[in-house]
């Protein structure tokens, strides 16, 4: 697997809020649309995500010196399994 994620932001940080509102909005759009696609922000976080992959046996890589500007707080993670 090969995503991009990051850590929660702060509780009082207008990202935070944002995303909390934007998953607000999208569980009111679930009930009244039912959309073949659902989307949620602040859901799959370092360091949860990294924990959970490498319980199922996957080596887990977390690159840090990839996304830069707006996307800078982003961290790529690369998860590979052996056969």
């Amino acid at each position: 697997f090969v995503f991009a994620t990051g850590y929660l932001p702060p509780r009082w940080s207008l990202r935070y809020w944002a995303a909390r509102s934007f998953n607000a909005a999208m569980h009111v759009r679930n009930v009244l649309v039912r959309p073949p696609f659902i989307m949620f922000y602040l859901t799959f976080l370092l360091p949860q995500c990294q924990t959970l992959l490498e319980s199922h046996g996957f080596h887990v890589q977390v690159r840090n010196d990839v996304f830069t500007g707006r996307l800078a707080r982003l961290r790529l993670v690369i998860a590979t399994k052996d056969k």
